[in-house]
């Protein structure tokens, strides 16, 4: 994004597609009248200057540092914004057990 002083900015994003429909993105489904985004706490961040992508890169590393038998019952306390039911759903490890 090129700002009025000529310099720019990399808009951090994240997105999740189901038959090339974007069913999960952020900061698009997160945003707060404000000019901020908001995650499913109440918690408001400036955007682009404060987001929370380091916190949904995390939350993504623990997901899948986590062991298969654990996925479905471990608490993900850190998932602010409704993620980790959707990892779940598309996890190939949960999915394809029956094979």
């Amino acid at each position: 994004m090129r700002s009025q002083n000529g310099g720019s900015t990399d808009l951090p994003r994240y997105w999740i597609t189901l038959d090339k429909n974007v069913i999960w993105d952020y900061p698009k489904d997160f945003i707060a009248g404000n000019g901020g985004v908001r995650n499913f706490h109440g918690e408001t961040c400036w955007y682009p200057y404060l987001t929370d992508i380091c916190s949904i890169s995390d939350l993504l590393r623990e997901y899948i540092d986590t062991p298969k038998a654990e996925l479905l019952t471990k608490q993900f306390t850190s998932d602010k914004w409704g993620l980790v039911n959707i990892l779940r759903a598309a996890d190939r490890r949960i999915r394809d057990e029956g094979d």
